[in-house]
């Protein structure tokens, strides 16, 4: 069995454009993310870090911010406790 490689947080040079869509994300939306990584990663499986999951909320952090320059990352980061 195989393992994906393990990705690295990217930076703002990776990032595609927005994606063109006829509403922008809410407060809501970006709440609603947050509380489902912090749900996440209140899950300890066989004791193992939440690593991948820093990961995952730091890119979606920089996504989300390229998508709306009101976006705060620290807040949502901090929202995701992770």
């Amino acid at each position: 069995m195989t393992f994906p490689r393990p990705y690295e947080i990217i930076s703002y040079s990776q990032l595609e454009k927005p994606l063109e869509r006829e509403k922008n994300m809410t407060r809501k939306d970006y709440k609603l993310i947050a509380d489902t990584i912090k749900r996440t990663s209140e899950v300890k499986v066989l004791g193992k870090s939440n690593a991948t999951l820093r990961v995952l909320a730091c890119n979606l952090a920089a996504q989300l911010q390229r998508d709306n320059p009101n976006f705060k990352p620290a807040l949502f980061l901090k929202a995701c406790g992770v």
